[in-house]
């Protein structure tokens, strides 16, 4: 039925000369979220500055998409795609490992993720950002060359992000409704405005509470989680992220790496985090040991 249809807008290029429209489009519309893609591809290859724009990315664009969300309901408007593999070809030579960065980014962020088909299997268009025209190997699948530890990788990550209600939130995590979001340097120690504006910050943890102001189901169930702290390294060095000191208590398990998926399954107090990486940790709900 019509009313049943997704409305998704491709928002540039639309014959003003100013065509860029992204946030400009009105209640029930989606959008491919451009500056989604620009961030997280700013933010992977180390560019200064970037630190605030890309937390505002993966907690789902409130700056952009926050006051239309109010009129149209809860629904999510940012669908959000990084294009992974041709992404990386104009920062450096792809390979698995750098793959997963922007993959687990994609797949962990609030908003619609948005895979390129292929990104899973490690197909490239080499380096054309637009490839519509093309009938030949550019735009081909070469079913002989799947990476296949990228495309088990991609379903762990999709598993993770159906099991784990607080990944697919249908608000924005502003306002009060903040509590369930925290922010950490890689010392452990809470976020601050000069920290937030630190032009070559390229690190940081996100902690969120699975349990406070959690979503509702049609049946009218809360939907509870378990909690998660992110540890996000952009950096071309490895950093050694500290557990902030009220959560150390905690058992956390890694529920991905994007540098080395078969580390140890329970680190301590101190992880490290590999150069241009990220780790997923898990706690389970309200913290229970």
């Amino acid at each position: 039925m019509i009313s049943q249809v997704k409305l998704i807008a491709e928002p540039w290029d639309v014959g003003r000369l100013d065509s860029y429209e992204v946030g400009r489009f009105p209640p029930l519309w989606s959008e491919w979220n451009g500056r989604f893609r620009d961030t997280v591809r700013d933010w992977w290859r180390s560019q200064d500055g970037v630190l605030a724009d890309f937390a505002s990315r993966i907690c789902g664009s409130a700056d952009i998409y926050g006051a239309r969300a109010k009129a149209a309901g809860p629904a999510p408007r940012s669908i959000s795609s990084p294009c992974t593999t041709d992404l990386l070809l104009t920062i450096w030579c792809p390979t698995t490992a750098s793959t997963m960065r922007p993959t687990a980014t994609l797949l962990l962020s609030a908003g619609v993720p948005l895979l390129l088909g292929g990104d899973e299997l490690g197909r490239t268009q080499r380096g054309n950002n637009n490839a519509y025209c093309q009938d030949n190997e550019i735009t081909w699948f070469d079913w002989s060359t799947v990476d296949h530890e990228l495309l088990e990788f991609t379903r762990d990550l999709i598993t993770v992000r159906r099991r784990h209600p607080v990944f697919r939130r249908r608000r924005f995590a502003t306002g009060p409704a903040a509590a369930d979001l925290r922010w950490f340097t890689v010392s452990g120690t809470e976020m601050t405005d000069e920290n937030w504006a630190d032009p070559v910050a390229r690190s940081v943890a996100m902690f969120i509470d699975g349990a406070t102001d959690p979503d509702v189901d049609p049946e009218g169930t809360l939907l509870c989680d378990d909690d998660f702290l992110v540890c996000i390294n952009a950096w071309w060095e490895p950093l050694t992220f500290t557990v902030p000191a009220d959560l150390a208590g905690r058992r956390w398990d890694v529920v991905c790496d994007t540098f080395e998926p078969s580390r140890p399954a329970t680190p301590g107090p101190h992880l490290q985090v590999r150069p241009r990486s990220a780790v997923i940790l898990r706690s389970l709900a309200g913290g229970v040991r």
